[in-house]
């Protein structure tokens, strides 16, 4: 029954999030969100989230939240953001024209990839050029839904779909659509154990609902 694995979903996510069942509906929302128009180069239908609150001790909070997401979906990118990580290399694609090759940057995604940038062991700390310019193609792509690539001589865009959930303990260095901090109604989120039969129809609710079209009445889109 689509309800019930609704439901079933959301008392999943809500664990994952100390028990703050709004947090857990933006992320379902989040989670079968998609791109299905795009007007003068604006995406409409994602819905990029910020999840502040969460700890970084491993097993609990983001670490947890993020292993959850691995086993629901079936391609997710987990960005560890540091200042080490920013300011090490580029996230974008680079051309090399000595070998005439593209180096792939991590930001070079497959559509539909669910990308998590967690921020909970950001440390103080100063970036560089290529840390700016990383941090800049993450809202870049967060914003806009573009990849960015380096020609060197001449920047190239091209749209995607990739759906953005950041994580932080406090406040995000990046922008989102929406952004909560979570209440904490439980202390330590259980690790997800589910029976596999009802993991793959989790997955398969998930997959399912992210294809349907939304049908809105005229009514309802005047008030949007």
């Amino acid at each position: 029954d689509f309800l019930a694995l609704r439901s079933q979903l959301v008392n999943v996510l809500s664990n994952l999030t100390h028990g703050d069942d709004v947090a857990a509906e933006y992320l379902l929302c989040h989670l079968i969100s998609r791109i299905y128009h795009r007007l003068h180069g604006v995406p409409v239908g994602k819905l990029s989230l910020a999840l502040s609150g969460l700890q970084s001790v491993q097993g609990a909070g983001a670490s947890e939240l993020v292993r959850a997401i691995k086993s629901l979906l079936p391609m997710v990118a987990n960005i560890q953001l540091s200042i080490k990580e920013l300011c090490g290399k580029s996230m974008t694609s680079k051309k090399d024209y000595e070998t005439d090759m593209l180096h792939m940057g991590k930001l070079q995604l497959a559509r539909g990839t669910e990308l998590v940038v967690d921020e909970t062991t950001l440390e103080p700390g100063q970036l560089n050029e290529t840390g700016i310019k990383n941090l800049d193609a993450i809202q870049q792509l967060i914003t806009f839904q573009n990849i960015q690539f380096d020609f060197q001589f001449y920047q190239v865009e091209f749209p995607s779909d990739i759906p953005a959930l950041v994580l932080s303990q406090g406040r995000s260095l990046l922008r989102t659509d929406v952004s909560l901090k979570l209440e904490h109604k439980q202390q330590t989120p259980q690790p997800m154990q589910l029976p596999d039969d009802l993991l793959a129809r989790l997955r398969a609710y998930l997959q399912l609902a992210r294809s349907l079209d939304v049908k809105m009445s005229d009514e309802f889109c005047k008030i949007a």
